[in-house]
């Protein structure tokens, strides 16, 4: 894998700018592999742990994510869909959803980040490209109240969230220090790299009960991603190349890898309607 790919060096401090003009593609729309099939989907559920009143301890379906990776003649394209369910927990059998859709694609500047919010009283979008020099992050961003355009500038180096991922998973990244691109807050985020190698049975953060333990246990690791004051950006656990399970905060959530039939059964279960997710198996 050519990491150049994945990275690019851009620079200091962020500058953002207002402007107005129109919203971008649809959902459907969003970039599409020209050639070439699905090489990895991945399929995730999304689970809450929560005390009731007499402390006893209950786990909540709370939404289902599916990691897409195409590969295409220009390079690899990441994909992320996620599906948040809305509504009190426990209270209703189906419930609707709070969609967003991630997709990193590259461009002849180097990877393009497209960033989609869709659900009720929502329609956030963001597209970030890289500047002509490569030294500058260009930042378009649509919401229902206007459109905003600037610029994210960094000494350091930077990456996309999705491709970020990639590196973890192939150990091509263990340690240190890396600058990231945050669509939900747009920023670049510095974060530390930390890598603990343990066995596939242990918990990761408050997943335990969901699944019973591996009956002859796997070699894993688990990769951190810290912001300086030390607050928890992402956890991701790893077999061998195989993504198993994920956190993006500390807390009570947290996602593990389903299998299909499994993971169909728990949308049909939980969610209102299921639309048609492009590129899924």
């Amino acid at each position: 894998m050519n990491r150049r790919m994945w990275w690019r060096n851009p620079v200091p401090w962020a500058v953002l700018a207002l402007s107005l003009g129109t919203r971008p593609a649809n959902v459907g729309e969003l970039p599409a592999a020209q050639t070439g099939a699905d090489l990895r989907v991945e399929r995730f559920v999304i689970y809450t742990q929560r005390s009731d009143a007499s402390g006893g301890v209950t786990i909540d379906v709370s939404g289902f994510v599916e990691l897409r990776r195409r590969d295409t003649t220009s390079g690899p394209q990441l994909e992320c869909d996620t599906r948040f369910l809305v509504g009190a927990p426990g209270l209703e059998s189906k419930r609707n959803e709070q969609r967003v859709v991630q997709v990193e694609c590259p461009s002849g500047r180097g990877p393009r980040c497209v960033w989609r919010e869709l659900g009720p009283g929502t329609g956030r979008s963001v597209q970030a490209d890289w500047s002509a020099d490569g030294g500058a992050l260009e930042i378009t961003e649509w919401s229902p109240a206007a459109k905003r355009k600037g610029t994210l500038v960094a000494a350091a180096g930077a990456t996309m969230p999705l491709y970020l991922m990639e590196l973890l998973r192939g150990g091509q990244l263990a340690a240190g220090h890396v600058v990231v691109f945050d669509p939900l807050a747009l920023t670049l985020a510095p974060l530390e790299v930390r890598t603990s190698w343990l066995d596939a049975a242990q918990r990761m953060g408050t997943e335990a009960d969901v699944r019973e333990a591996e009956a002859e246990p796997r070699e894993a690791r688990t990769v951190e991603l810290r912001r300086g004051d030390g607050t928890l950006a992402a956890r991701y656990r790893f077999v061998g190349l195989e993504l198993v399970a994920f956190q993006w905060q500390e807390g009570s959530m947290y996602a593990r890898r389903m299998e299909d039939a499994e993971f169909e059964r728990l949308q049909a279960q939980h969610l209102v309607a299921v639309g048609g997710t492009r590129g899924t198996r």
